[in-house]
């Protein structure tokens, strides 16, 4: 037995679990099946020790336990596997160790690996009500708001009886429908039995002794239940089956419009809780089924045609709910490594962000082309895609995607937007990522090469620098373009973009210089003189930014009314100005530039600003 795989099984969610996935690694750590018996020298009898699933009190259950003498029920129809001891005293101890074992085993998959009896019973009793379905024990499991990390004794649940002892099968939960024979098919399926392998080597096998050097079996995973839900389902009843392990039979069983927006719905609630998130985030049939869900426009392949109409609203909220739930699993660092991993989850995002899917529509005017995905799920993908892109080792993965990049750029430009204030909220999101991906160097060449993104970034910045002055969103465009224009080969390359040296200008331009440094006026000032005193630095730029329209006049201004830092970038342009030796005579021919240098050379005492200065007129 290995602690450490003890300790880690302890908070197993029952939302990780996927039966299809190959055996995890914890598994090979168990020495111990579903079912141990110990066999005693003074009788043949063997003593079942089954672990139950930790859970809640309840009043219908009861405790099996073991007497001195090493006596008690038989184990379920599971085949037990038999453990030889010398002595009564080894015998406890034998037992106390099964015991053990089988308890953290049955942590790490209590959700799915049920004994065959034990489960065809409980959702015998829950799908169909049979009576004529076997009520012998069964596992108490936790209740909905909890995970299986309690170390509670054995239960067994039993199932409820009236008051005459007979099975009240009107007491069965209506949510859930199947056919007649289903408890029969639960109780056959791979998904609640581990002792029905088909690998020789586990079958009546027995252990000697427990001992390090004993070689452990690996269980291989069970399958999915198989479910089916009624028009009547509801969330509380998917939760239901949700927090028993069955995650997976539940998603594969929602096959209507309705179901999946239920299902969705469930999921984009699970990965709102903070504890929850990260179970969410590593079962990759959720990830699956939310990505065929926020994309889904026409019913797949078995489904009934007449829910196509559904499926191509604007307003089926099923897609919504699907990039909701990847949009809030994005809140914790802990879920990057398995949304990154996920094979085409950024595309699909990236897809969600642009408006897609889309419908077309014919009328008197031609065909028109009609977005699906409503303004909420377009904010939530970009919301999604912006926190993918703090991660440090996520940012080059995503910049070498181009369906990011170009979804970003037209979320910018606002395209297939209807509501006004959602494009804004997104187009923040989409600017604020476009900053995250300009943070490292290497994503220079995916940024500036893909058609049109610098272009936006400088719409951006220029239409949401009015009247009123600079936004987060105006400082955030400011700082990519200052980002992307440190390199020395990108600085001609930006300042040759269309619109960037415009919207430059007029940021520096609208914006008031305030004194509190945390403004987004402020910032805005800082990082667009920032920005251009980059590109002024660059060799070919230096004539060609003295002549621009309107461009030395806006510094001088910001070199009159600031006294910060925004200054002291006003005041290096300048300098780089002076360096040119082309460019020295018409600098002093201005005639308004030279008195601006000469000021603040007399005015500053110790500042930066100052030193540029007095350099620019020891060059001039």
């Amino acid at each position: 037995h290995n602690p450490s795989a003890s300790s880690s099984s302890r908070n197993l969610d029952p939302l990780s679990i996927d039966p299809t996935q190959s055996a995890p690694t914890f598994w090979s750590d168990t020495p111990f099946g579903m079912d141990v018996a110990v066999q005693t020298p003074a009788s043949s009898a063997a003593v079942a020790v089954t672990p139950a699933s930790p859970s809640h009190a309840s009043p219908r259950r009861r405790t099996t336990s073991v007497d001195s003498l090493g006596s008690t029920q038989p184990p379920t129809q599971s085949s037990p596997v038999l453990l030889s001891t010398p002595s009564m005293d080894h015998h406890r101890r034998h037992v106390s160790m099964a015991m053990q074992h089988a308890r953290n085993y049955v942590r790490q998959v209590s959700s799915t690996s049920i004994s065959s009896s034990h489960a065809a019973r409980h959702l015998g009793s829950i799908l169909d009500a049979d009576p004529s379905a076997e009520s012998d024990a069964e596992e108490d499991l936790p209740e909905l708001d909890s995970t299986l990390d309690s170390n509670s004794d054995q239960e067994e649940f039993s199932t409820p009886e009236t008051d005459d002892g007979s099975t009240d099968g009107s007491n069965a939960l209506p949510y859930a429908s199947s056919p007649p024979d289903n408890h029969r098919t639960l109780r056959s399926n791979p998904a609640f039995d581990l002792s029905s392998d088909s690998n020789p080597r586990r079958r009546n096998r027995s252990i000697v002794s427990p001992s390090p050097s004993s070689r452990p079996y690996h269980p291989s995973p069970p399958s999915p239940v198989a479910l089916s839900f009624g028009p009547s389902t509801t969330v509380a009843d998917l939760k239901y089956f949700a927090e028993r392990g069955c995650i997976v039979g539940l998603l594969a069983a929602l096959r209507t419009p309705r179901l999946k927006t239920l299902g969705a719905r469930m999921l984009a609630d699970y990965a709102k809780m903070p504890t929850r998130r990260v179970a969410v985030a590593s079962n990759r049939r959720i990830l699956q089924f939310v990505q065929s869900t926020m994309l889904q426009s026409e019913p797949c392949p078995g489904e009934d045609d007449s829910t196509k109409d559904e499926y191509a609203d604007p307003l089926w909220l099923g897609r919504e709910y699907a990039v909701e739930t990847v949009r809030s699993l994005t809140a914790t660092e802990e879920s990057d490594r398995y949304l990154m991993n996920a094979p085409g989850l950024l595309q699909s995002l990236a897809h969600v962000a642009r408006g897609e899917p889309f419908s077309y529509t014919s009328s008197s005017l031609g065909r028109k082309m009609v977005s699906l995905a409503s303004g909420k799920a377009r904010l939530h993908a970009c919301i999604a895609v912006m926190n993918l892109s703090c991660g440090k080792s996520n940012k080059i993965e995503i910049a070498n995607i181009p369906d990011v990049l170009e979804a970003m750029r037209d979320v910018m430009l606002g395209t297939h937007f209807t509501s006004g204030q959602v494009a804004q909220e997104a187009r923040l999101k989409a600017t604020t990522c476009i900053k995250n991906l300009s943070n490292a160097d290497a994503n220079d060449a995916a940024l500036l090469g893909t058609p049109g993104l610098v272009e936006a970034v400088g719409h951006v910045a220029r239409e949401t620098c009015g009247g009123e002055g600079a936004t987060t969103c105006t400082t955030n465009a400011c700082l990519a373009l200052m980002n992307l224009s440190i390199s020395k080969g990108n600085k001609h390359r930006v300042f040759r973009t269309p619109g960037i040296m415009d919207a430059l200008i007029a940021v520096i331009t609208r914006t008031s210089p305030l004194q509190h440094s945390n403004s987004p006026n402020a910032e805005a000032r800082v990082k667009a003189c920032s920005a251009l005193s980059n590109l002024a630095i660059g060799y070919d730029n230096k004539i060609p930014m003295f002549s621009y329209p309107g461009f030395v006049e806006s510094i001088l201004h910001v070199i009159d009314t600031d006294g910060g830092e925004a200054r002291t970038k006003a005041c290096s342009i300048l300098w780089s100005f002076a360096a040119e030796m082309k460019n020295q005579v018409p600098v002093v021919q201005r005639g308004d530039i030279l008195p601006t240098l000469v000021r603040v050379a007399e005015e500053d005492a110790t500042t930066e600003a100052r030193f540029k200065c007095v350099a620019a007129l020891t060059l001039l």
